[in-house]
């Protein structure tokens, strides 16, 4: 999608934004995941954050109690470059290590019907499972936050910025401890291994590096734009086929707000059908051409 240098200009910018929004964290002027997911797409997008006007655009909506999650992710982001898109989705946590160490940022959710057998399993783990059906053509990750003060770190928590790790590398470590899965909640030691690398590094890597894989096609798909139509489309690992819609864009030179507002709703119904909190758009051509 992008060559290394422009790559990293742009996983740069975002990882900026990423280590202002851990200062308000160990401020304490953020006060949950969602806090912290909004500051952190508010300043992406808002206003324009590090690009010109109308090359980025944000969505965010509360959605119902335990409502479903398709992806298993709260938050999408989409790369858009000569008429293919790269799509990213993400899980955010707040384990509260420092603040709040016997916090239990995971829980044990039934699962199963009146005819099945009856297990109890990991929410987190659910939300893995959940992901591991569109890792084929998303790059998804799961991104931790961390109220140390930046520079320091503790059971493997990067050092700056939030805390990462893919979405199939916790989805072998699950399979590799099923037992343990299905019947206990993830413990903060379980995110130290992932964090290091089972012990190789000395503590995890960023938002940097996972958008910088993205744009450099390391991670998930290229995927083509329906142009007529400004969408996409995602094909799970079990046919299901999910149309994500596009909002349209324009450069400065062309402002057309109303023909956007048939395609503003339907992000709203994706999001809605989709369980998505957050979506980020960002029009990598507009960046570069405008």
């Amino acid at each position: 999608m992008l060559g290394a240098k422009l790559a990293y200009l742009i996983s740069e910018l975002i990882s900026n934004i990423d280590q202002n929004c851990r200062n308000d964290l160990t401020e304490k002027l953020l006060v949950s995941e969602r806090d912290y997911v909004s500051r952190l797409t508010t300043h992406i997008t808002y206003p324009f954050g590090p690009w010109f006007p109308k090359l980025a655009y944000t969505v965010a909506q509360t959605l119902p109690p335990n409502f479903e999650q398709k992806f298993g992710a709260d938050a999408v982001l989409i790369f858009k470059s000569n008429n293919v898109a790269k799509i990213g989705m993400f899980e955010s946590k707040w384990p509260r290590v420092i603040v709040n160490p016997s916090y239990k940022w995971d829980d044990l959710r039934d699962k199963g019907k009146p005819s099945t057998v009856f297990k109890l399993f990991s929410h987190f783990t659910d939300q893995i499972i959940r992901q591991n059906n569109w890792t084929n053509e998303v790059a998804i990750w799961e991104m931790f936050f961390y109220e140390g003060i930046q520079g320091t770190y503790t059971h493997g928590f990067n050092r700056r910025g939030s805390s990462c790790f893919w979405s199939d590398e916790a989805f072998n470590y699950v399979k590799s401890n099923w037992a343990h899965f299905t019947h206990n909640y993830w413990e903060i030691s379980d995110l130290n291994y992932l964090f290091t690398n089972g012990g190789r590094r000395k503590y995890s890597e960023n938002l940097q590096k996972m958008v910088y894989k993205i744009l450099l096609c390391e991670k998930g798909k290229r995927l083509p734009i329906d142009i007529y139509n400004s969408e996409c489309k995602l094909k799970g690992r079990d046919g299901r086929v999910i149309i994500v819609p596009l909002p349209i864009m324009f450069n400065k030179n062309n402002d057309s707000t109303k023909d956007n507002i048939n395609k503003i709703n339907d992000i709203h119904t994706f999001m809605l059908r989709n369980g998505v909190s957050f979506y980020i758009y960002i029009d990598l051509d507009l960046i570069f051409n405008s």
